[in-house]
């Protein structure tokens, strides 16, 4: 029989994206920390705008000594979530090609229907890329609950 220790093991690294909206279309586009402070980072968006951002100088994460409860990680600048689209069902155009993304990833196709269907029903959106990028972001929430 393997004796298992349980111990609150601190966190050892961070993996943080800003959410930068094309200023057309209001495409939304992930950067790194890296590319957010570069100087003149340019972004080109699928409409083919091409818009620079603000350059960031830090990002600070506190880490609470008293508390094992993760949830407790103060990040700053804190980023506002897109606001909800009213969408009743996800279709199944969308679905698919969604499931398809997932499934390039490594997911299986059952995996991949039911994270979509899972994040579809929390955050309906119509557009494809953003509910596979929430999709992924959820699974890193529920890997760190």
């Amino acid at each position: 029989m393997i004796k298992i220790k349980t111990k609150n093991l601190k966190p050892i690294d961070a993996d943080i994206n800003l959410i930068y909206s094309c200023p057309k279309c209001s495409s939304q586009h992930w950067l790194s920390i890296k590319e957010a402070k570069t100087k003149g980072f340019k972004v080109v968006c699928d409409c083919d705008t091409v818009f620079t951002v603000r350059s960031i100088k830090q990002i600070k994460v506190i880490y609470e000594e008293d508390s094992p409860d993760l949830n407790k990680i103060q990040q700053q600048p804190q980023i506002p979530r897109e606001p909800k689209v009213e969408v009743q069902e996800i279709g199944v155009e969308l679905l698919a090609k969604a499931c398809k993304i997932l499934v390039g990833y490594g997911f299986t196709k059952t995996e991949s229907e039911n994270l979509i269907r899972s994040t579809f029903s929390k955050n309906p959106t119509d557009d494809c890329a953003l509910l596979v990028k929430n999709s992924l972001a959820k699974l890193g929430e529920n890997h760190c609950e």
